[in-house]
């Protein structure tokens, strides 16, 4: 049985790289050394006193270690990882890329769209990730919490009922479905139904993983996705671009 630092070496680079972030950020603010005040998004101080790292720390901040904190790094570990291990095996750069496409469309959203501006979006990115899976594996049944059986393709919004049950705002877990179904629209449908394909990962970005990483992707010879995964997702991934 492989211990904790052996589960944690062997995840892909970019879930552990987003996932560490997100804990240490909760981390680091519960113990006083970072006010969480300056983790959010706040384009007032952005734009006026330039504090731009809000663009990028209000997609890793998760709040406080609460049943909410669980559950997205739970999304993380399950889906995120799944993903980038299967259906974006050995293309790190692609996955990578696809979050950068969210940060990105989010981030535009909410600085021309008032009704889109949220103190942060990590949660809505966390919900790309789901989205995405749901799209690869959409068949897959799929069983929460060993209550509820459905078919993965509606798991994001069963998860957002969820959110709502909590007493939470569904709002941005459904930016992240939205924005995952953007993605997922310019990338496979749209190209799968004759038309071109206008989002690719840009080379320089590539090279870019390439110096990181030693290599466009990350290939774990010793890893087999599971045949029936349990609690809240069952079954093996797909490549993006499979039929």
């Amino acid at each position: 049985m492989s211990s904790p630092g052996d589960w944690y070496a062997q995840l892909p680079p970019i879930c552990k790289l987003f996932g560490t972030s997100c804990m240490l950020a909760t981390i680091l603010s519960m113990a006083g050394v970072v006010n969480p005040y300056t983790l959010i998004l706040d384009w007032n101080m952005v734009f006026y006193k330039f504090q731009v790292w809000r663009l990028v720390t209000n997609f890793i901040f998760l709040g406080s270690f609460d049943i909410s904190f669980l559950i997205r790094m739970l999304m993380i570990v399950r889906y995120g990882v799944i993903l980038e291990k299967t259906t974006f095996e050995g293309r790190t750069a692609d996955f990578a890329f696809m979050l950068v496409f969210g940060i990105l469309v989010l981030l535009a959203g909410s600085a021309v769209m008032p009704f889109m501006r949220m103190p942060v979006f990590s949660s809505t990115l966390v919900f790309m990730i789901v989205y995405m899976w749901s799209r690869n594996n959409a068949d897959q049944p799929v069983s929460i919490w060993g209550v509820f059986q459905l078919k993965a393709f509606w798991l994001p919004w069963a998860l957002m009922a969820f959110t709502v049950l909590m007493g939470g705002s569904p709002l941005g877990d459904f930016y992240g479905i939205l924005v995952g179904h953007l993605y997922y629209f310019l990338v496979e449908l749209h190209p799968r139904a004759g038309g071109s394909t206008y989002v690719k990962t840009p080379q320089f970005f590539r090279e870019f993983i390439d110096r990181t990483y030693g290599g466009y992707g990350f290939v774990n010879p010793a890893y087999q996705a599971p045949r029936a995964a349990p609690q809240m997702f069952r079954g093996r991934g797909r490549r993006l671009g499979d039929n």
